[in-house]
């Protein structure tokens, strides 16, 4: 699991073991934002103590310089310790009107407007690969079954990747919503195609932070983003344990 901006008290739901800090894993570089630690965390699930989860808490950003293969060499190291399922979390931007700040977001699909793509001049093979089922549907069937028993509103919504770091403009989030996304950010994109590449099965869920421009007059501001994130964060610990369980047997 990749935590997002904002989501690190996930770590939380966990009965942790082991944190390995960034820096004293080889090639892997530093991320430098706020809301992001940067260290792998693994232990058990507290209600489920034989789910055994890796967390990354906080992700490279393409936006603060890294290459993308920096940005996404945690995917294959992830797929390197045999691990079968992908989990990535964001805080997105709502496109769609419909949508609140602390909403769940279920990614479905996603338009790559971030100009650029992770295989681009790497080794790795294959080169070409398929991405109509970039966000696994039996994982997002049995996500959308456990919120539904909870009770819990989510969306499944189209995420347009951005590559930041500045917001987005209102010509673009009109073009965005032209093109039919719900929600925006500037992660998730390049480690999804990397994970459908090496063959992990990847969901990828968002919480609503911000409202577009053309939906509201306020500015976005990154501290907000963390602040509404925090506060809609039980609910998705809620679907989260559920569904780690359930991929954990």
């Amino acid at each position: 699991m990749v935590l997002g901006s904002g989501l690190d008290d996930f770590i939380s739901q966990f009965k942790v073991e082991v944190e390995i800090p960034f820096k004293e894993i080889p090639n892997w570089k530093m991320g430098k934002v706020q809301g992001h630690f940067s260290k792998l965390t693994i232990g058990g699930l507290k209600d489920s103590p034989k789910t055994y989860v890796i967390v990354m808490q906080g992700r490279l950003h393409y936006y603060e310089g890294h290459s993308l293969f920096d940005v996404t060499f945690s995917v294959r190291v992830f797929k390197a310790l045999g691990i079968e399922n992908l989990i990535l979390t964001n805080a997105c931007g709502s496109l769609n009107p419909k949508y609140e700040k602390g909403d769940i977001v279920l990614i479905n699909d996603h338009v790559n407007m971030t100009g650029v793509n992770p295989l681009i001049g790497m080794p790795f093979k294959p080169m070409f690969v398929a991405m109509d089922n970039c966000y696994d549907k039996s994982i997002r069937k049995s996500f959308n079954k456990i919120a539904l028993e909870l009770d819990i509103v989510t969306h499944e919504s189209v995420y347009i990747g951005c590559s930041g770091p500045t917001f987005e403009t209102r010509a673009e989030y009109k073009m965005f919503q032209l093109i039919g996304g719900d929600v925006c950010g500037m992660s998730t994109v390049p480690s999804n195609i990397v994970a459908n590449q090496v063959n992990l099965k990847c969901i990828a869920v968002g919480i609503v932070a911000n409202k577009g421009l053309n939906l509201v007059s306020s500015k976005a501001k990154h501290e907000d983003v963390l602040r509404d994130v925090r506060q809609a964060l039980p609910n998705l610990c809620k679907i989260l344990n559920k569904l780690l369980t359930i991929l954990g047997k």
